[in-house]
């Protein structure tokens, strides 16, 4: 289990960035996604 804060691995970059090219018609809305998180209303 990783510990928040800890860097990730290339291969685990190279993942997170393969997802995304793999994925684009289903975008994820960042901020929207961390306004739901840390419980911030959108304005």
């Amino acid at each position: 289990m990783r510990t928040l804060g800890e860097p990730l691995s290339d291969e685990e970059i190279d993942d997170f960035i393969q997802l995304g090219v793999n994925e684009q018609h289903k975008k994820l809305d960042i901020e929207r996604l961390l306004n739901e998180l840390l419980g911030k209303e959108e304005r």
